[in-house]
This record gives structure tokens, sequence and C-alpha cells, in this order.
């Protein structure tokens, strides 16, 4: 006895009509690629701390409490460039500049370093140029945003302009939209 290879169709089904035929179903989603640490890290702190470790441990001190508002940009910031952590950074490191020059030219030892840190001024200085640099990160994309729908408004009313000019000259019809004028009569 040879079985039919088609199945019976379901009464129900066999009024409906013909089946539309399946879409592909979507491919599986791939894992995310686990994340590479660059090196660079770790060779900046081998070319940089350890130097700095072995000879300048005063200097060492006052980057190390002084930078770490870009420690926390850097954990903080999950985009793969980094920006907030270069914005915080950079503006960090020109904050840490003030104490590190009164810390050279000074008596350059631990404990300068240590009433360094102590004034209440320096930290001001260190950790506002920071916050500076966390306001840029927040402020500066919706100013450039504002600015960009500014143009394009602008842009806008250029165009509207000179396309009303050109209805004037040429009629209707260069608006690119089908002008529909009722049969004569």
């Amino acid at each position: 006895m040879s079985r039919s290879r088609t199945r019976p169709v379901a009464p129900a089904l066999a009024r409906r009509g013909p089946v539309p035929p399946r879409t592909p179903a979507r491919p599986p989603a791939r894992a995310p690629a686990p994340r590479r640490s660059s090196g660079l890290l770790l060779s900046a702190f081998v070319l940089v701390g350890v130097p700095l470790a072995l000879a300048g441990t005063p200097t060492l001190l006052l980057i190390a409490v002084g930078m770490l508002p870009t420690l926390v940009a850097l954990v903080v910031d999950r985009t793969r460039d980094k920006l907030v952590a270069i914005t915080v950074g950079s503006m960090n490191t020109a904050g840490l500049l003030v104490p590190l020059t009164q810390l050279w030219t000074g008596s350059n030892d631990v404990v300068q370093a240590v009433s360094i840190l102590m004034r209440p001024g320096n930290g001001v200085v260190v950790y506002g140029a920071a916050a500076v640099g966390w306001a840029f990160h927040f402020a500066i994309p919706g100013l450039v945003a504002s600015v960009l729908v500014a143009q394009r408004r602008q842009r806008i009313v250029v165009l509207a302009a000179e396309q009303k000019t050109l209805v004037e000259a040429w009629g209707e019809e260069v608006r690119g939209r089908s002008v529909v004028r009722p049969p004569p009569a």
C-alpha cells in the first residue's frame, strides 16, 4: 500500500483560498563580538606609569588623585570611541596642570604633594575642569543639533521663496504635482 505524499487539507482551510507563501525567517541574530581589550591602555600605563612611579612619586600621587574623574568617565563610557573619556580627560588634564606646576616649582616631595591635594582651591580647579568636560559632553551635541535645525529651516524658507518665483514664472506644473483642470464645458 503506497502512501500519498500530500497531506489532506482540512475543509475549513480549503475554503479560504490559496495560502500566501511564507516569508523567509530572519537569520538568527549574531551574538555580539567579545570585547577585545586594547593593549593601548596597558602600554600607556607601562610607558608613563612605571617611570612616574620610580622617579616621581609625588607627581604620580597628584595624577592618581586628580585624574579620578577621567577614570570614572572611562568606566562609564560604553562606546567604542570613548569620546566622553577623551573630553573629560582633556579638561581634567588641563585643570591638573596648575597643581602639578605648584609641585614641580616647589620642593617636589610627597609632603608637598599631600599639601597641594589638601588645598580646597586646587580641588576646585582640578575637579571643576573635569565638570566642564562633562558639561561639554552633555551640552555640545544639543547645541550642534539646534544650529543644524536652524540652518535647515532657513534653507526651507529660501527654497520656498525660489519655488514661489518659479511658480509665478512657469505655472503650477513646476511644483511636481499634477494640476487637475476641469474639462471645458
